[in-house]
């Protein structure tokens, strides 16, 4: 669904031989991950763009590009770093050196309700049994 390309677009640098080996199996475990908390994902994207559980092809690669660039970003987990005297603390998150759904990411896949309107308060994602 995404490429070493799209990952390397979102990262300010670039990325060295090993990222690049790595980041393909990366991908693939990102989307296994998504897969396994949108069970209907292949569904959803094929809805029409009006229905409320439609997913965008977009969204999906918005999803899984945060989620590889976040372990891109910290791939060693580190939690804090320093150079020269200066120390800097990694939000516990990105420390975790894990691929993992982000609160905003799961909020990105959520079936809109009815009327096309996201508004706050509980959701459920359909999982498989």
């Amino acid at each position: 669904m995404i490429t070493t390309d799209e990952v390397q677009g979102v990262i300010e640098r670039t990325l060295t031989p090993d990222e690049l080996r790595v980041i393909p199996n990366w991908i693939a475990q990102a989307e296994d991950i998504l897969r396994r908390h949108v069970r209907d994902l292949d569904a959803r994207m094929s809805m029409a763009e009006s229905a409320p559980a439609y997913l965008s092809e977009t969204t999906v690669k918005r999803v899984l590009t945060r989620m590889v660039e976040r372990k891109a970003r910290n791939p060693n987990a580190y939690r804090q770093v320093s150079s020269d005297g200066a120390q800097a603390t990694i939000d516990s998150d990105s420390s975790a050196g894990k691929l993992y759904l982000s609160e905003e990411d799961i909020e990105d896949l959520a079936p809109l309700p009815i009327t096309g309107w996201r508004v706050p308060g509980a959701f459920s994602l359909q999982v498989g049994i």
